[in-house]
């Protein structure tokens, strides 16, 4: 299987699907494919289902997964170091869109060392997927400094960054998504914040924020104005996305 000058595929209601990729592909195996669109394969667990296949997609730049009812994660990814072929190569993914996909649970199943980064991840959409609780882990998240646009929507995600099994090191006060400029959370009934670390966030480029239905947080930390007006005392554990004075 070659397919070195493909740039774009798109697989659509292929109900007899359990795996696209076989295990073993060539070095030039689909290198120039930029956009990958999977949609409505009822019986597909994974989209990559190991490392020696994720590595021979460095250069995929959109990523749409929809409407596959057993998809139970994208990147079946364990810890690992790619060959010194792939040493030096950053994987090239802009865009990642993931939609109605009720069985899913996690994105990434791991964090390759080296390689394997989303430095590169511009804009994100993760909408009707009801299974998944969290978005990134810690690593993941620190990688994605060029995040532009999240947008997160009738998930049972309740936090959307967490910590990786044995704790790998963010520490309070831990920024993530410096260049975010579009925000919108809908109908999360479950989150409970981004990140149990990070103080309220502070996002200087953000120019859109919409947050609705989602009663476990509050966008905005001003208890003393919420104590001014109601003449109450507020819980000052209950989590917030922002500070006032941000």
């Amino acid at each position: 299987v070659l397919f070195p000058s493909m740039e774009s595929m798109k697989i659509s209601h292929m109900d007899n699907v359990e795996k696209i990729w076989v295990d073993e592909l060539a070095l030039n195996a689909f290198s120039k494919l930029k956009t990958l669109i999977v949609e409505y394969c009822e019986r597909l667990p994974f989209i990559f289902s190991s490392q020696s296949i994720l590595a021979r997609f460095q250069n995929l730049e959109k990523l749409f997964v929809i409407g596959c009812g057993s998809l139970e994660m994208v990147f079946q990814v364990q810890e690992f170091n790619f060959s010194e072929t792939y040493s030096t190569s950053t994987f090239q993914l802009r865009e990642l869109v993931l939609k109605k996909l009720p069985k899913i649970k996690h994105v990434w199943s791991g964090l390759p060392q080296g390689a394997f980064t989303l430095g590169q991840l511009q804009s994100m959409e993760v909408i009707e997927c009801e299974s998944l609780q969290s978005l990134f882990s810690s690593s993941v998240a620190k990688s994605m400094t060029q995040l532009e646009k999240l947008v997160v929507k009738s998930c049972r995600v309740e936090e959307i960054i967490v910590e990786e099994d044995g704790g790998v090191g963010t520490s309070v006060g831990d920024l993530f998504f410096p260049r975010l400029t579009n925000l919108a959370l809908y109908d999360l009934p479950q989150l409970r914040g981004f990140h149990r670390n990070s103080h309220p966030s502070t996002w200087p480029l953000l120019k859109e924020l919409r947050v609705l239905h989602c009663g476990k947080i509050r966008s905005f930390s001003f208890a003393s104005i919420i104590q001014n007006w109601q003449g109450t005392t507020v819980n000052g554990s209950q989590p917030a996305l922002f500070s006032i004075e941000k």
